[in-house]
C-alpha cells in the first residue's frame, strides 16, 4: 500500500526502486516521472508476481510460433469479465491436476484481464492466472478470513498483555477465552461442511497457536499483523528443509 509514495520519494531523490510487488494504477501513473528522473523502477519480480510472467510468456510464444491461438479473479471467461470478491475467493478454488502425487487446487489471482494484451494474446476468450495451493489451503484461509484474522482495521483492545487465546476471543467475539467456548464460537462463524473439516480447521488454528495462554507479539495494532510474529516461528524453514514453487 506504501509503493506509490516510496516511488515519490525514489524519484525526488534519484534512487532506483525494484519490487516484487504488483503494479497498482498509482504505480502506473508515476512511469512519465520516474523516466524524468531517470531512475529506473522495477516491478513484478519475484516468483509470483515475476516468474510465472516469463514461463506465461515463454509458452506463449511456442503456441503462436506453431500457428496456434490460445483460449486459455476479475478475468475473462468466454469474452466476459468475471469479478469475484475478495471474500468469496477461497470458496471458488477447484482441483487441478500440474503432477502426480500433489494433491492441488487453483482459483483466480487478482486482475487478470489486462494479461491478455500484455502476453500478446488477442485471440484468447478467456484469460485466467491463478494460483496453486495445497488442498484444504484456500478452506483454511477463509476461514481465517471469517474469523477476522485477515483484517487490517486498527483494534483500540488489541493492546500488550493479551494472551493469544484472548485476542482470539476479543476477535471473534466469544464468551470467554475457553478452548471449549472458542471452538464452539469458531464451529459457529464457519458453519463447516463436515465434523473432519472442523476438526481439521481447528487443528490448524491450534498449530498456529491461537488457542494458547502465552503472550501475544502484537504488530500494526490490527488482526492482520499480529499473528506475522508467531507464524514466521511456525513457517521458518528447518534443518535442511527445503522450499518448493510450482508454475
Amino acid at each position: 500500500m506504501y509503493h506509490a509514495s516510496i516511488i515519490k520519494a525514489a524519484i525526488k531523490h534519484k534512487v532506483n526502486v525494484v519490487t516484487t510487488s504488483y503494479v497498482s494504477d498509482a504505480m502506473r501513473e508515476l512511469d512519465a516521472s520516474a523516466r524524468e528522473a531517470g531512475i529506473v523502477v522495477l516491478n513484478e519480480v519475484g516468483v509470483d508476481p515475476g516468474v510465472d510472467h516469463l514461463y506465461a510468456i515463454k509458452k506463449i510464444d511456442e503456441v503462436h510460433d506453431k500457428g496456434g491461438k490460445h483460449n486459455s479473479a476479475h478475468f475473462l471467461s468466454a469474452n466476459k469479465e468475471i469479478t469475484i470478491s475478495k471474500t468469496d475467493l477461497m470458496g471458488v478454488a477447484k482441483p487441478y491436476f500440474v503432477l502426480e502425487g500433489y494433491d492441488f487446487v487453483a482459483y483466480p489471482n487478482r486482475d487478470s484481464v489486462p494479461f491478455r494484451e500484455y502476453y500478446g494474446i488477442p485471440e484468447a476468450e478467456t484469460v485466467i492466472r491463478g494460483s496453486l495451493r495445497y488442498a484444504g489451503n484456500p478452506a483454511f484461509v477463509k476461514a481465517l478470513i471469517g474469523l477476522g484474522w485477515l483484517d487490517t482495521e486498527p483494534k483500540d483492545w488489541l493492546k500488550t498483555g493479551l494472551s493469544w487465546a484472548q485476542v482470539f476471543q476479543k476477535a471473534i467475539e466469544a464468551n470467554d477465552a475457553s478452548e471449549s467456548t472458542l471452538s464452539s464460537r469458531v464451529n459457529e462463524i464457519c458453519h463447516f461442511p463436515t465434523k473432519a473439516e472442523s476438526s481439521r480447521i481447528l487443528s490448524g488454528l491450534h498449530w498456529i497457536g491461537l488457542f494458547s495462554s502465552n503472550p501475544a507479539t502484537i504488530r500494526g495494532n490490527n488482526l492482520l499483523d499480529t499473528p506475522c510474529a508467531q507464524l514466521e516461528k511456525q513457517l521458518s524453514h528447518q534443518l535442511r528443509e527445503r522450499d518448493l514453487v510450482i508454475l
